[in-house]
């Protein structure tokens, strides 16, 4: 159980190797496709790792420590940082969903597995859509080229699932506190419209391969995955241009058709009280209004400057 894993704790910081934890532990529910996907996008919340909680967290208290490694050193110690589940080196992750009675499915995401959106593929399938064709090259940029796909590691494309799910990744990343939650939100509501489309999509090729039309039953998988996958790329495009509208100076914003100028509504959130509480410990009153401060007599001198 969870107060049982919570023993192995100085097994886990390395504190005590000896403590072995078991291999694996018994779920004390049946885990589906659903719950197996948010598991993937774990970042240790709420538990003695859960990297969102100090300093290194930023204003937005994000658990990525992006550029930083996973080991730093400062005045010769040498310190971590944790490897979570859901990261930004992901390249690409899946889920497979075995049946006995249908077509397996591969449920695909690219990039971040915290911000992406997992595709169905029947296994059927007998071609990617463009926007999801990885030719089998792994990534690599020299066989993209050759394979005639859009878009490599330093080549941009709004057209390739890569690209586009790589901004919005990127932008919540920078916008921890506000995007993340629009960004899952959105995880949420397409996924399960993606169920409800599987179960539809179950009846009609159960009734193909009933009626032994596995040719027609393998066209009809195609299309419906490439066309499922192709109009996500649109639909994330879409959503990157919404957060990043939202989004933007550090402000909110939403649309007011009463409001006469921009049809909108801004609010600046600010920081929370927890991290003016560190800029104040850390600057003392660098930034206090002078007549509440005791400044020195002399605070230096200002170059006179020529506006241009």
């Amino acid at each position: 159980g969870e107060a049982d894993l919570d023993s192995y704790l100085d097994y886990v910081t390395g504190y005590n190797l000896t403590h072995r934890m078991p291999l694996y532990v018994p779920a004390n529910h049946g885990i589906d496709r659903n719950e197996t996907m948010w598991h993937m996008r774990n970042h240790f919340e709420a538990t003695y790792l859960d990297p969102s909680l100090d300093v290194g967290a930023e204003d937005g208290h994000s658990p990525y420590r992006l550029g930083a490694g996973l080991t730093w050193t400062y005045d010769g110690k040498e310190y971590v940082n944790e490897r979570f589940i859901g990261t930004q080196k992901t390249g690409w992750t899946f889920v497979a969903e075995h049946r006995d009675d249908l077509p397996s499915i591969l449920w695909f995401g690219v990039d971040d597995n915290t911000h992406t959106v997992h595709v169905p593929f029947y296994g059927l399938v007998n071609q990617v859509a463009p926007s999801w064709d990885g030719a089998n090259c792994t990534g690599r940029s020299t066989c993209r080229l050759e394979a005639g796909l859009k878009g490599t590691i330093t080549d941009f494309t709004f057209d390739e699932a890569h690209w586009v799910f790589n901004m919005v990744s990127n932008y919540a990343y920078d916008h921890w506190e506000f995007v993340h939650p629009a960004v899952n939100d959105a995880i949420v509501d397409t996924e399960a419209r993606f169920f409800k489309l599987v179960d539809e999509a179950d009846k009609r090729l159960a009734s193909l391969l009933a009626a032994g039309n596995q040719a027609d039953a393998q066209a009809f998988a195609t299309t419906f995955s490439n066309k499922v996958a192709d109009d996500l790329v649109k639909d994330w495009l879409k959503l990157w241009q919404k957060l990043f509208m939202t989004y933007l100076d550090g402000c909110i914003t939403t649309a007011n058709a009463k409001e006469q100028v921009c049809h909108c509504s801004k609010k600046t959130p600010g920081l929370d009280n927890d991290w003016l509480g560190r800029i104040v410990a850390d600057t003392g009153d660098h930034y206090l209004v002078p007549d509440q401060a005791v400044r020195p007599r002399h605070v230096g001198s200002i170059e006179k400057h020529t506006l241009i």
